[in-house]
């Protein structure tokens, strides 16, 4: 068990390739960085999102090709 007496690093982030003390910024800046996290939070989530969308979309495609296999298509 942690020994609850020791003290806890401060929060820190990279930006650009350089580390920052959060605690150290202003609220303003603070805020900003605040809303990367969030802003990248959401990008991570729409690319999942998009990802199993693009499977569904693959393995509809299958399945239309699979039962197109029995049918004549139109002549052009």
């Amino acid at each position: 068990m942690a020994d609850s007496t020791e003290p806890k690093p401060s929060p820190s982030f990279d930006f650009e390739g350089k580390r920052y003390d959060f605690n150290s910024l202003e609220k303003a800046a603070k805020e900003l960085v605040n809303g990367l996290r969030a802003a990248d939070t959401q990008i991570r989530r729409h690319k999942n999102t998009l990802r199993l969308l693009e499977v569904g979309r693959q393995t509809m495609t299958r399945q239309l090709q699979d039962k197109l296999k029995s049918v004549k298509p139109l002549n052009q």
